[in-house]
């Protein structure tokens, strides 16, 4: 999760590239909701230190 789309997409595409399962996210809200509504859909969330909004 990052607020700049372009660092959420080469995030993303380096974690595949390395035989990940990845999903790129900028909306920190969006993230927390999806957490919240499937805790185990996710082993990692690698987030940006500071998120607007947050």
């Amino acid at each position: 999760m990052d607020d700049e789309p372009s660092i959420a997409k080469m995030g993303k595409q380096i974690l595949e590239l390395m035989g990940y399962q990845a999903e790129a996210c900028t909306d920190p809200l969006d993230v927390l909701a999806r957490i919240k509504d499937d805790p185990n859909q996710f082993d990692l969330v690698i987030t940006d230190l500071t998120m607007p909004g947050m």
